[in-house]
């Protein structure tokens, strides 16, 4: 599989990760609701090892750069 595969097959993951995150960055984690904190960890997980991935595919830099601030932001509200 090429990057640009990769990268089309896996944003609807990686859009749903965004949202949530800016969710609990404007509105705060306690007004999550477990579902959706559950929801979070899982897609954080998976964008990691998508990031991971994306690295081994020797995508362009901007989508990896992309990608990375996601997992980052994502981790720090998760930790």
């Amino acid at each position: 599989m090429n990057a640009e595969t990769f990268i089309e097959q896996r944003r609807p993951v990686w859009d749903e990760l965004s949202a949530i995150v800016k969710q609990v960055e404007t509105r705060g984690a306690k007004r999550l609701g477990p579902d959706k904190a559950q929801r979070l960890l899982a897609l954080y997980r998976q964008s990691s090892a998508d990031l991971a991935r994306l690295r081994t595919l020797s995508a362009d830099p901007a989508h990896v750069s992309n990608l990375n601030r996601l997992v980052t932001r994502a981790h720090a509200q998760i930790y």
